[in-house]
C-alpha cells in the first residue's frame, strides 16, 4: 500500500462534484497513489462504475498535462547541455510513469554509470557501448516502434528497448557521468551517436547493438551528398533539437493512440522550443 488507501472511497465520492476546485483537489490526491492507484482501485468494496473510471482518467491526464507544462517553463534556463537534456527526459518519464514511481531517470541513470565504472580497467565510449548494448542488452524496438513510452528512458532503460533517439540519449547520460563526451548525432531518419575519433567522427547506431560507422564510410554511400552529410555529421545535436525530435515522435505516437489532447499538449511543448539552425 502506497498511500491511506481509507481516503479512496471518499475520493470516488467526490468525482460528481462540479466545482473546479474539489476537481483539481481529487486530481492531484489520485495522481499521489501512482503506479499504485488502480492496484487500491480493485480493493475498494464498491467497484467503480464505467463513468467513474472515465472520470479518474480524465482527471488524472488533465492533472499531468497541467504538472508537465508547469515544471516545462523553467527547462530552457538550464546552461548546461547535458543537464538540460536530463531535466527534459525526466519530466518526459515522470509525465508517464507518474511523479511516484519508485524509481526516477537519475537514480537508474547513475546505477548504470557506477556498474560500468565497477566492472571496467578502461573507460572509453567503446567500452561503454559494448556494456550498454551487448552486455546490457538494449537495443532496437522493432515490433512497437511507435508505442509512445519508447520516448520513456526509464522504461526503455527496465524494458531493454526503445527507439533510435531513446537509446542514444541513455548512451550519452551515462557517458556524461562517466567522463566520456558523447554527442549526439541528428541525422535524417535515424538518430545516432557520435565520438570523435582520432581521424574524424565514429557515429554508434545504438538502435543497433552500439554498432560503429566512421563518417568517412557513410560520405563514400552516398557522394551526391557528402557535403550535407559531413556537415550533419560534424554539427553535434543540441538539447533543443534534440527534444524537439523527441517531441515530434511523442506527437506521431499519441496521434497513433487518437489521444489528441496529449498531442496537443506536446505541440505546444514542441513550439515553445526555439529551433535553431
Amino acid at each position: 500500500m502506497h498511500k491511506d488507501s481509507k481516503k479512496l472511497p471518499h475520493l470516488i465520492k467526490l468525482l460528481d462534484d462540479d466545482s473546479e476546485l474539489v476537481q483539481k483537489a481529487i486530481a492531484k490526491e489520485l495522481a499521489e497513489y501512482g503506479p499504485w492507484l488502480n492496484a487500491e482501485l480493485s480493493l475498494l468494496d464498491q467497484p467503480l462504475s464505467d463513468k467513474q473510471k472515465k472520470s479518474v482518467t480524465n482527471l488524472l491526464k488533465i492533472h499531468n498535462h497541467i504538472l508537465l507544462q508547469e515544471e516545462w517553463k523553467n527547462w530552457d534556463e538550464i546552461f548546461n547541455e547535458k543537464e538540460k537534456l536530463e531535466r527534459a527526459m525526466s519530466l518526459l518519464a515522470q509525465f508517464q510513469n507518474g511523479v511516484t514511481y519508485p524509481r526516477s531517470l537519475k537514480q537508474i541513470l547513475d546505477t548504470l554509470a557506477e556498474e560500468f565504472i565497477s566492472t571496467r580497467s578502461v573507460i572509453d565510449p567503446f567500452e561503454l557501448a559494448n556494456f550498454l548494448f551487448i552486455e546490457k542488452g538494449l537495443k532496437g524496438a522493432e515490433k512497437d516502434y511507435y508505442d509512445p513510452l519508447n520516448s520513456n528512458l526509464v522504461y526503455v532503460i527496465e524494458n531493454k528497448r526503445g527507439i533510435p533517439i531513446s537509446l542514444a540519449v541513455i548512451y550519452m547520460l551515462v557517458g556524461d557521468r562517466v567522463g566520456l563526451n558523447i554527442e549526439g548525432c541528428n541525422f535524417p531518419g535515424h538518430f545516432l551517436a557520435r565520438v570523435e575519433g582520432k581521424d574524424g567522427y565514429i557515429l554508434v547506431d545504438c538502435f543497433n547493438q552500439g554498432q560503429l560507422l566512421h563518417e568517412k564510410v557513410i560520405t563514400k554511400v552516398d557522394v551526391q551528398h557528402s557535403e550535407s552529410t559531413r556537415e550533419i555529421i560534424h554539427t553535434p545535436a543540441t538539447a533543443n533539437v534534440i527534444m524537439r525530435r523527441f517531441l515530434r515522435n511523442l506527437i506521431e505516437a499519441y496521434k497513433r493512440e487518437e489521444d489528441l489532447d496529449t498531442c496537443e499538449v506536446f505541440f505546444e511543448l514542441y513550439h515553445s522550443i526555439e529551433e535553431e539552425d
